[in-house]
């Protein structure tokens, strides 16, 4: 099983949310670390402010 993906997102950043996550999974793919079959499964991890 692959380790989780950890990815930091800037509320206050001008990006919006939903692009940072993009460029974040974007990155892992490009890097090696998220690949076909990697599964489906999220987890939900409220963020601490």
């Amino acid at each position: 099983m692959a380790a989780p993906l950890a990815v930091e997102l800037d509320r206050s950043s001008p990006v919006p949310l939903y692009f940072q996550l993009a460029q974040a999974i974007e990155g892992a793919i490009l890097g090696g670390d998220l690949g076909p079959g990697t599964g489906s499964r999220t987890s939900l991890i409220s963020p601490s402010d």
